[in-house]
């Protein structure tokens, strides 16, 4: 029997990081495949769009197993429930909707028992993984989250809510194991270290000192479907970033990170239109899909919304800031802010405007020095243990 890694999604952010999983466990010995969907755009791409370290799908293409999939008949059913029958485990990311759940149903329709395990990108991705059919096992970071409730421990100063995307959610009907492992995307960070210096990022963006990043929403937030401004949200971010670079100055650049949808879409049906980044050029530099866990790793701060791309920061350890409006910004279910998304496992600071952002700026910058910080980190998830992988298919 053999165990199938079944990279779902074709997202433009950590396109290697399930062939590193991958890799790894064939070199420790496991009869181990990689899976996707026939419309990955991975297979019909050369490289990671990257300009400080860009690298080659070809291993990537050679070694993967392309399950037939489009508009109309998401799964060639039959090729896949043939593959499964000699399939022992199935791990994947957290699963999303439609074709995704189709993976499911194959599982479920198999005579043997088949295992699912899932690993997570990021913590925000448990509410959507076990939000439909609970995996057999699911890898979380070192950090439990029920601790974290009970000793109501927060690196945002300010919080005033306590909100867990995974407990407030899934607590009560999940019925799998949950197996800490650390996140899978610190192979991501791994692989940054060994192969990007903060010179040769410098020198690839052309920062000639120092520089932040601004991460923007999913385009749902700042417009609608036929590309209308919704509400105040586009002009209050673009004041915003203004407002940085007078602050902050000649000395630092302004990195634009975009959400992973505004580079490019998950699937070719996927229609709905997305904020052009383009927009946000006369006010610092695109960031390119695949740099973000380099530039998360040399930023003295990113500034954040609601958005799970603040844990992708503190996995880098990179200090977050949220700067609203208001208060209100924070609490309310029709705000800037609204969803799930802040919880106690992120690190920084939230502000209620930007003169208390201002006022507070150089304790931001040395934030990154915290020994308490630093002391969190090494329990957050900055690991990986392919160990507990092992262990887990070996029973």
């Amino acid at each position: 029997m053999k165990v199938l890694i079944f990279s779902l999604t074709n997202l433009s952010t950590q396109q290697l990081v399930e062939y590193s999983l991958y890799q790894k466990l064939k070199d420790i010995g496991f009869n181990v495949e990689i899976g996707v969907f026939s419309f990955d755009k991975r297979l019909k791409t050369t490289t990671t769009d990257s300009i400080v370290y860009p690298r080659s799908f070809t291993t990537f293409k050679k070694d993967c197993i392309r399950f037939s999939a489009n508009k109309f008949n998401l799964f060639n059913n039959k090729r896949l429930s043939n593959y499964l029958k000699d399939v022992s485990h199935v791990m994947t990311r957290q699963i999303g909707k439609n074709s995704d759940l189709l993976l499911l149903q194959a599982i479920a329709q198999q005579s043997h028992n088949i295992k699912h395990i899932v690993y997570v990108m990021n913590t925000v991705g448990a509410e959507i993984g076990l939000s439909g059919k609970n995996p057999d096992y699911y890898l979380c970071p070192g950090i439990f989250w029920e601790q974290l409730l009970k000793e109501k421990k927060s690196f945002l100063t300010g919080l005033k809510k306590y909100d867990f995307p995974f407990l407030t959610k899934s607590r009560n009907d999940f019925n799998g194991k949950i197996v800490r492992s650390g996140l899978l995307s610190w192979l991501e960070v791994e692989n940054s270290k060994q192969n990007v210096s903060k010179e040769t990022f410098h020198s690839a963006y052309n920062i000639n000192n120092k520089f932040i990043i601004y991460c923007l929403e999913s385009t749902t937030k700042y417009i609608d479907e036929k590309c209308n401004p919704k509400g105040s949200m586009l002009p209050w971010t673009i004041e915003m970033i203004k407002q940085l670079k007078d602050l902050l100055g000649s000395g630092y650049d302004i990195l634009i990170k975009g959400h992973p949808f505004q580079y490019q879409k998950p699937y070719p049906w996927y229609k709905r239109k997305q904020l052009p980044l383009e927009i946000f050029e006369e006010y610092g530099k695109i960031l390119r899909p695949d740099d973000g866990y380099h530039a998360f790793r040399f930023a003295d701060f990113a500034v954040v919304g609601n958005s799970s791309v603040a844990y992708e920061a503190a996995l880098c350890g990179c200090t977050c800031v949220a700067i609203a409006a208001n208060e209100k910004d924070f609490y309310q279910q029709d705000s800037i802010f609204q969803g799930p998304y802040y919880t106690p496992e992120i690190f920084g600071f939230l502000f209620d405007n930007f003169s208390s952002f201002e006022n507070n700026l150089q304790h931001v910058l040395s934030y990154s020095n915290d020994k308490e910080k630093n002391v969190y980190l090494e329990q957050y998830g900055n690991y990986f243990d392919t160990n507990v992988i092992k262990q887990l298919i070996s029973k």
